[in-house]
């Protein structure tokens, strides 16, 4: 899992891992349709970085639009997104 993965390289090499990259992560997941993916990683984000929220903003903003469009619309996602401030 990519998250897993973002989250042994930040304990390893806590210096190169930033926001941005969890954030770049995030939107990878989201454009490869892998919405479980892509909250993971702004979970996982948020709570490293809990002051840098601005990094997530934009990307959490998108998939809060595609996870509410019409029949695609995934209610428990969208309950994850809104426990993590976002929605």
């Amino acid at each position: 899992e990519a998250t897993a993965a973002l989250e042994t390289a930040a304990a390893e090499y806590p210096a190169e891992v930033d926001a941005k990259l969890y954030a770049r992560t995030m939107s990878a997941l989201q454009q490869a349709n892998s919405i479980e993916g892509a909250l993971d990683a702004l979970e996982a984000g948020s709570k490293r970085f809990p002051d840098q929220r601005a990094a997530f903003e934009d990307g959490a903003a998108k998939l809060a639009a595609m996870l509410q469009a019409g029949a695609g619309a995934d209610p428990e996602a969208i309950e994850r997104l809104k426990s993590l401030g976002y929605l």
